[in-house]
């Protein structure tokens, strides 16, 4: 995991706004995108490929010329469960593995907390903690 303390909360949301931007743009015939196709029991593998045909709908690229991919949400349209991820950049993909990795420890920390431990914290910290719980929760339940 790259060292998120020194990136700063600006480039953060920078990086966001661009794979969002990117996820709402229509793609462009000969534009490169980032793609990662996951594995059993290995690591993605992550490789550039370019954008092939574009239609209305639909688009493919060249190195998966049988597999179409919607325009709008840049998902692979003929499986449910598509081992492709596609990324603006590769720095996009790395920003969004940050903050997997580091949501996941965020969860462990959390299920590994006991009661004795909340108990060190000052009501200040809880109050923090509850409200990021909190925020997040009622995000989802509107979703």
């Amino acid at each position: 995991m790259s060292d998120l303390k020194e990136m700063s909360d600006f480039a953060n949301d920078a990086m966001e706004e661009v794979q969002r931007s990117f996820l709402k743009k229509k793609p462009i015939a000969g534009q490169d995108l980032f793609v990662t196709e996951r594995q059993r029991n290995s690591p993605p593998i992550r490789r550039i490929v370019t954008v092939e045909k574009v239609g209305t709908r639909y688009f493919t690229l060249k190195d998966f010329a049988h597999r179409r991919f919607y325009v709008d949400s840049k998902r692979e349209a003929d499986t449910f469960d598509s081992h492709l991820t596609l990324y603006a950049s590769s720095d996009c993909y790395e920003h969004e593995k940050d903050k997997q990795d580091l949501a996941y420890q965020i969860k462990n920390a959390i299920n590994q907390l006991r009661g004795g431990a909340l108990k060190n914290l000052t009501m200040v910290e809880l109050g923090t903690i509850a409200n990021l719980v909190l925020k997040n929760n009622n995000k989802d339940e509107v979703s």
